[in-house]
């Protein structure tokens, strides 16, 4: 069940101010080292570390895909910065953080830096120095990154029959040569081995079926970096360049939805040259690296990636990047098309309505010992927004889970973006549901 509640009516225990939950959970949880680096001190997980140990908020960070943690016990984030200096980015490498990719609200892009609405470091940050580093003078807020994710269904497709391309191809005498296409997806399994930097011995091969035209692996230490020929492939950021991410709902072990969209494009334009990118470590920063290569290289962009983080009207970081690489006349760019209203019908949004009751939530002292209450919001259907569980105007609005399935919930909201003076929560919690949602077999 999800609810939604107004803290301004709230009793609750202060949120840290430089911390997002998960963060301060694990800064709690983890002796927190005190001192910065010697010089030449390479950093090293903290005695006895284990994923499986960490605190339950980021366990379930790191299943839903919202948390990276590696094995040297370093967690990816987002750094916010009151200013970004020369000075300021040493002392964060002081303490260990190791800087991927710079955010400013005016990047130069030369540097490879790329649009953020406040100064942001993206980073791998030691567990044991989180405190230290939020206490930094000039360090505003210490966050996880915005991941996006795919929205490609089904690898098969038939829109070059439903598009009509064949008959354009035949009528005009055109198939898409001269023309350069990118693509942005999580990455091109199935067409390399990364182990041999050959092609994959998996069947059928989309190069040697036909479904994708010639191109050369690049490989470093079995990882596939880069791809050239008749497909192009590059991937962001530089540190953590991987084409081919692991994925365990693939036969290859390797995601491959970029893949697909190759093939589609191809069978559309089957002379045009194929350029592919994808952002490694799946950031919102590192998406807006791949996109501004592309945007530089090619004629067309497509991308499957969605973000769902505030703000959610078009003026995210992301969006007005893609926005400015499109109509950027040094750019070669002229067409940036972007998967569209996939999540219609897979969200809640409507304006607060108080629904008057009282509700009272706590969780135990190892998960922070928060006792939260206060009225909530008044789920309803509206012109807008559907009642499909028909529960009529409700505390909550439910969700479904079967065993094994995993949830990522994701609050926005319509205040200027960091500049709300409300305070918003949201609970996530197990309740016993009216009898009429069993009744319709959604089970409870």
């Amino acid at each position: 069940m999800l609810s939604v509640a107004n803290a301004g009516m709230m009793a609750h225990k202060p949120k840290n101010p430089k911390l997002s939950t998960q963060l301060a959970d694990l800064a709690r949880e983890v002796t927190q080292r005190g001192t910065p680096l010697a010089p030449g001190e390479r950093i090293t997980a903290p005695t006895g570390f284990s994923i499986a140990k960490l605190p339950k908020s980021a366990r379930d960070a790191i299943k839903a895909g919202q948390m990276k943690v590696n094995e040297k016990g370093e967690v990816q984030v987002y750094i916010e910065l009151n200013q970004m200096t020369p000075d300021n980015l040493e002392q964060l490498q002081s303490w260990g953080v190791t800087i991927q990719i710079i955010g400013e609200p005016n990047p130069n892009r030369k540097k490879g830096e790329v649009l953020s609405k406040v100064p942001t470091v993206q980073g791998m940050l030691p567990i044991q120095m989180i405190n230290e580093v939020a206490a930094l003078p000039f360090v505003r807020y210490v966050r996880l990154p915005d991941y996006g994710f795919t929205n490609t269904g089904s690898v098969d497709s038939q829109g070059d029959q439903i598009l009509q391309a064949e008959a354009a191809r035949s009528q005009f005498g055109v198939d898409g040569t001269g023309i350069r296409v990118g693509v942005i997806s999580d990455g091109i399994g199935g067409i390399f081995d990364p182990t041999t930097c050959g092609l994959s011995a998996q069947a059928p091969n989309p190069i040697q079926t036909g479904d994708l035209p010639s191109a050369t692996p690049t490989c470093t230490n079995g990882t596939l970096t880069a791809v050239s020929g008749d497909i192009t492939a590059q991937s962001f950021p530089s540190s953590s360049s991987n084409l081919m991410p692991s994925a365990s709902d693939t036969a290859s072990g390797f995601a491959a939805e970029g893949t697909a969209m190759l093939e589609i494009v191809h069978d559309l334009a089957p002379g045009a040259q194929l350029y592919f990118a994808n952002a490694a470590d799946g950031t919102s920063l590192s998406f807006e690296q791949a996109v501004n290569y592309l945007a530089a290289n090619t004629d067309v962009v497509v991308d499957d990636i969605s973000f769902l983080g505030p703000p959610y009207d078009g003026t995210s970081a992301v969006s007005t990047n893609t926005a400015t690489a499109l109509n950027t006349d040094a750019n070669p760019i002229r067409g940036y098309f972007t998967a569209v209203a996939n999540q219609a019908f897979d969200h809640w949004g409507e304006p607060w309505t108080d629904s008057g009751t009282n509700l009272t939530l706590s969780c135990p002292a190892s998960q922070g010992a928060i006792s939260e209450s206060g009225d909530v919001q008044l789920f309803q259907a509206t012109a807008n927004t559907t009642d499909s569980a028909k529960l009529g105007p409700y505390l909550a609005d439910p969700i479904v889970l079967q065993n094994g399935w995993k949830l990522t919930v994701i609050l926005a909201w319509d205040d200027a973006f960091a500049g709300s003076s409300n305070d918003y929560d949201l609970f996530l919690y197990s309740v016993v549901l009216p009898s009429k949602l069993d009744s319709q077999g959604l089970g409870i």
